[in-house]
C-alpha cells in the first residue's frame, strides 16, 4: 500500500512541475476588468451628427442681405447634412440681440447657429455700454461672402473721382454731406475709415431706415455722396461709383477703382458667415464648415449667387475665428482714435 502512494505522489509531483513549466496566464487587471487588450477608438461628436432639425436664428429682417445670402445657402447644406435648417428672425439693434443670444442663452450643441457679420459683431462690445455679451463668447463656424463698400454720387455730380471729393472737402470743411446706414454699421465705419485717412471733416447723415432711404435721399439730392454695399449698387440707376474699399476690383462693378487705385489703402466690407456657442465640439463645428465650403464649390450654387451679386468668400472655424479677433482690434484702435 505504501508502494502505490509512493507512485501516486510521485506522478502528482511531475504532472506539478510540468504545469509551472508551462505558458503562464496573464494577471488580472487592477480594475477587475477583461483581460482583452484590444482598444476602440471613441466615437467622435461629428460622427452622429445631426441626429434632428438645426435652427438658424437671423438677427435682420426678412429679406435683407443675410436673409437672401442663407435661403441661397441653407437648402444646399441641408442635403448634405442630411437634416432642416429652420430660420428663426430674431432682428434688433443691427443684430446685437441675435448675438447676445447666442453668446448668453444658447446651449453649445451645435444645432443652434447664428448669422453673424462684420463690423457688427466686433463693434458692439467696443461702443455700446449696454453690450453683454463678448466675441470670445461665440465661436465662428464660416464665412460665406463679403460685401466691399463703395462710394456713389449723383450721374451728374462734379465728382468723378475718390481725389475729386476729397479736394473740395478739405477746401469746404463740413460741407459735404454724406450719407449712411446708422452708427456701428459698415457704411459708417467705411465713412470714419475715409475721413481719417484723407483728413477730411464730412457732414454725416445717418438712415435709420437702411439703405432704400439712402439712395432716395442720394438721387433726390438732399447728400452729396452716398456709402453702401456692392452688391446694392446694382439695384438704382442715375448714380455713378467713386470708388470701391476692396483689395481688388469687385466682379458686379468691374470698372469701378478701388481706393487703393486712387491712392487711399482702405478696405472696407461687410463679411458675412455664421457662428455657434463657444464651447461646441469642434468635431461637429468643422462637420458644419465642410459642408458649407463643399456647397460654395457647387456650380448650382455659384450660378445662384452670381444672380444674387453675392460675392463668395470662404474662410474656415480657425481661420475666420482670426479674421474677427483681429478685425475687433483694428475696430479698438479706429474707436480709441476718434470715439463715436
Amino acid at each position: 500500500m505504501k508502494k502505490v502512494f509512493g507512485i501516486l505522489l510521485a506522478t502528482s509531483m511531475i504532472i506539478g512541475i510540468l504545469a509551472g513549466c508551462g505558458e503562464k496566464s496573464a494577471p488580472a487587471p487592477a480594475d477587475g476588468g477583461s483581460n482583452n487588450t484590444t482598444q476602440s477608438t471613441p466615437a467622435s461628436a461629428g460622427d452622429t451628427f445631426p441626429e434632428k432639425d438645426i435652427t438658424l436664428m437671423l438677427g435682420f429682417a426678412a429679406g435683407a442681405g443675410a436673409d437672401l445670402t442663407s435661403r441661397a445657402t441653407m437648402p444646399f447644406v441641408e442635403e448634405i447634412l442630411g437634416t432642416s435648417i429652420v430660420i428663426d428672425y430674431n432682428a434688433g439693434s443691427g443684430g446685437e440681440l441675435s448675438f447676445t443670444e447666442l453668446a448668453l442663452n444658447t446651449k453649445a450643441d451645435g444645432y443652434h447657429w447664428t448669422w453673424i457679420c462684420t463690423p457688427h459683431l466686433a463693434i458692439y462690445p467696443i461702443s455700446r455700454d449696454t453690450c453683454e455679451y463678448t466675441i470670445d463668447q461665440i465661436q465662428p463656424v464660416c464665412q460665406i461672402a463679403y460685401d466691399p463698400n463703395i462710394f456713389a454720387v449723383q450721374e451728374d455730380s462734379p465728382f468723378n473721382t475718390i481725389e475729386d471729393l476729397v479736394k473740395y472737402a478739405k477746401e469746404h470743411p463740413d460741407e459735404v454731406t454724406i450719407g449712411h446706414t446708422g452708427v456701428g454699421s459698415d457704411d459708417f465705419i467705411a465713412v470714419m475709415k475715409f475721413m481719417e485717412a484723407a483728413d477730411v471733416d464730412l457732414n454725416q447723415i445717418a438712415y435709420a431706415n437702411g439703405t432704400g432711404e439712402e439712395i432716395t435721399a442720394l438721387l433726390g439730392g438732399h447728400i452729396d455722396v452716398g456709402v453702401f454695399n456692392s452688391s446694392e449698387f446694382s439695384s438704382y440707376e442715375g448714380l455713378k461709383l467713386l470708388g470701391v474699399m476692396a483689395s481688388e476690383r469687385v466682379s458686379i462693378i468691374p470698372d469701378t477703382p478701388t481706393f487703393n487705385e486712387q491712392g487711399y489703402d482702405l478696405i472696407m466690407s461687410s463679411d458675412r458667415g455664421f457662428a455657434v456657442p463657444a464651447g461646441t465640439d469642434m468635431d461637429i463645428v468643422n462637420k458644419i464648415a465642410d459642408a458649407v465650403e463643399e456647397t460654395l464649390n457647387n456650380p448650382e450654387f455659384q450660378q445662384k449667387a452670381a444672380d444674387l451679386k453675392l460675392l463668395l468668400n470662404y474662410r474656415g472655424p480657425d481661420e475666420f475665428k482670426a479674421y474677427i479677433e483681429n478685425y475687433s482690434l483694428a475696430m479698438q484702435e479706429l474707436y480709441n482714435s476718434n470715439p463715436w
